[in-house]
């Protein structure tokens, strides 16, 4: 189902892997890479060292649905199925051996919520291997600190549900890194996505493509807290991803009247407007050095 386009060096170097369209909405991975594969074949990029794998559409049917999946999601419960079922499952199977057989990984996605791009990055002891890497894909802001927010709201991880592509491929001792574009139907995103894979290129020693200098300084964001949607209700004003908030400002409240005020002054991460009661209706965070 997956078509899989590989360029490689007679240089053994470095197996890099990048993806578009594990959710079929996220529509600037599969026209980045067209675009990128297109210079491919055209000779103006050329290999030096090492291989990459472009997976323009890992999801198909919904990248032709424009949904988000059709059956499950893709980014969940990363893992072989020996009896596929779903849709997904059967994507999964031909995901995982591709991502057992790079060394880095870039997966491009875009998001609902508006405002800029950004990347996430693994648990703390993965900072120093992977941040480079994500400053070379000319992004200047890294999220992190999931798995200690989902703690300190009480809210078990399922350790098999968390696994998504990056997981997966860290599991395996990949570099890995999801790149949020912007958002889903946002022109500019399409060209933070080309940006992104021609600094994997050079990062990574495959090709040499002119970029600009990568940021210096990386602007971080640790999650500290999320908040579902335990009821029907509303945020205080139109929150975009990012945006600062002080501390006891409201930042929605319940039809039942009550109240949410933020316990700290920080950044609302992802906010979802249209969150369906019982998911993830936001998160807040603080910057870091």
């Amino acid at each position: 189902m997956l078509n899989p386009v590989t360029f490689s060096s007679t240089k053994l170097g470095t197996r890099l892997l990048v993806l578009g369209g594990v959710h079929g909405n996220e529509i600037c991975g599969p026209a980045a890479i067209e675009q990128i594969l297109a210079r491919f074949n055209s000779g103006e990029i050329k290999m030096e060292t090492g291989r990459v794998t472009f997976v323009p559409v890992c999801n198909p049917r919904a990248y032709a649905e424009n949904k988000r999946f059709i059956d499950r999601n893709l980014n969940r419960a990363m893992a072989k199925r020996a009896v596929p079922k779903m849709y997904e499952e059967f994507l999964m199977n031909e995901l995982t051996p591709l991502l057992e057989d790079c060394d880095v990984l870039l997966d491009i996605h875009s998001y609902r919520a508006g405002g800029p791009a950004f990347a996430f990055r693994g648990d703390d002891h993965l900072r120093d291997r992977e941040e480079p890497f994500i400053a070379a894909l000319g992004l200047d802001h890294v999220i992190y600190g999931w798995s200690e927010a989902y703690a300190a709201s009480g809210v078990k991880i399922d350790p098999i549900e968390s696994v998504g592509t990056t997981e997966y491929a860290r599991q395996n001792g990949a570099i890995a890194t999801t790149v949020e574009c912007g958002q889903h139907l946002d022109a500019s995103a399409v060209p933070v996505a080309i940006r992104a894979i021609e600094g994997a290129l050079n990062q990574c020693g495959l090709a040499k493509v002119p970029v600009p200098a990568a940021h210096k300084t990386m602007r971080r964001t640790r999650i500290k807290q999320l908040v579902y949607k335990q009821r029907h209700g509303q945020f205080a004003q139109a929150w975009k991803h990012l945006d600062e908030i002080a501390k006891d400002t409201i930042v929605a409240s319940f039809d039942d009247g009550e109240q949410i005020k933020a316990p700290f002054s920080g950044r609302i991460v992802l906010p979802h407007a249209d969150c369906p009661v019982g998911q993830e209706w936001f998160y807040l965070g603080v910057d870091e050095t």
